[in-house]
C-alpha cells in the first residue's frame, strides 16, 4: 500500500505545470483560458442551441383544400370504381366514411370493394365550400339520374355520400353538363333569398351560380331539390327521388 501511494505521488510531481498545459489554475487541462472547452472538445455550445438541434421541428399543418381542389378530386374519384381501380379509390375517402341511399338504406361504412361498379357520369356539379351537390347519371341496367350530396374534409377526402334516386325511374342526360363553384356573391345571395320565399322546409341548402340545391322535407320523405333560377324565380327544377 505504501509503495502504491509513493508511485502516485511521484507521477503527480512529474506532471507539467498548469500554465504549460494551457490551463488556468482551478481548470482542467481540457479547458482554455476563457473557460470554454479546448481543442479536444471544440467550443462550448449554449444549452438552448443544443436543444434546438436535438428536438425535431413539428410537422407544419397542411393547408386546407380549396373548392377548386375539391372539384378536381370529385372528378378524378368518380370514375375509379367503374375502372376497378380500387386502390386509387381507397385514397379518395377518409377513414369511417359512410354511404347512404336516402330512404332506402341506413348509413353504412364504405368498405373496400373488388367487384364491378356501374358507370357514372356527372351532369351537374355544384361546389359550395367542402360540399359537392351533383346530378349523376348512373347506369343501373338503365340510366338513372341520381342526386348526390358528398362532403369532403380539409384534406380533400370525402367523409360521406348521400344518394337520392328512384332506380325504377329512368333518367336522361342534361343537354349541357355544368360544373360551378360557389362565389358567395350578391347574385347567389339574391337567389337564396328568393328560394327562402318559396316556403320550403329545407334542412340544408347551397348556392352556386344560378343554382340552389336543398335537402327538403316533403311529407315523410327527404328529397334533394335543385333549382335553376332566372330573374328571381325557379326556371327549372329537379327533385330526387
Amino acid at each position: 500500500m505504501k509503495l502504491t501511494l509513493f508511485l502516485v505521488l511521484l507521477v503527480a510531481c512529474k506532471q507539467k505545470p498548469a500554465d504549460e498545459m494551457g490551463a488556468s489554475p482551478g481548470q482542467s487541462s481540457a479547458m482554455g483560458a476563457s473557460g470554454e472547452m479546448g481543442s479536444a472538445m471544440g467550443k462550448r455550445m449554449p444549452l438552448d442551441a443544443a436543444v434546438a438541434i436535438d428536438a425535431a421541428p413539428p410537422d407544419a399543418p397542411k393547408p386546407p383544400k380549396t373548392a377548386d381542389d375539391i372539384a378536381k378530386q370529385f372528378e378524378q374519384c368518380i370514375h375509379l370504381p367503374e375502372q376497378q381501380r380500387w386502390d386509387g379509390y381507397k385514397s379518395c375517402f377518409a377513414a369511417g366514411a359512410k354511404y347512404e341511399a336516402v330512404g332506402q338504406t341506413a348509413p353504412t361504412e364504405i368498405a373496400q370493394s373488388h367487384g364491378s361498379a356501374p358507370k357514372e357520369t356527372a351532369q351537374l356539379v355544384l361546389i359550395s365550400d367542402h360540399d359537392v351537390i351533383a346530378l349523376v347519371l348512373v347506369d343501373m341496367h338503365q340510366p338513372v339520374l341520381v342526386g348526390r350530396v358528398q362532403h369532403f374534409d380539409d384534406q380533400g377526402l370525402f367523409t360521406g355520400i348521400r344518394d337520392f334516386f328512384d332506380a325504377k325511374k329512368p333518367g336522361k342526360p342534361l343537354a349541357q353538363p355544368e360544373s360551378l363553384i360557389s362565389k358567395a356573391d350578391d347574385s347567389e345571395k339574391a337567389n337564396l333569398a328568393a328560394y327562402d320565399k318559396l316556403g320550403k322546409q329545407a334542412s340544408e341548402k347551397w348556392a352556386a351560380g344560378t343554382y340552389i340545391a336543398a335537402v327538403e322535407k316533403r311529407g315523410v320523405k327527404s328529397v334533394l331539390a335543385i333549382y335553376r333560377f332566372a330573374n328571381g324565380k325557379p326556371e327549372q327544377t329537379w327533385v330526387l327521388p
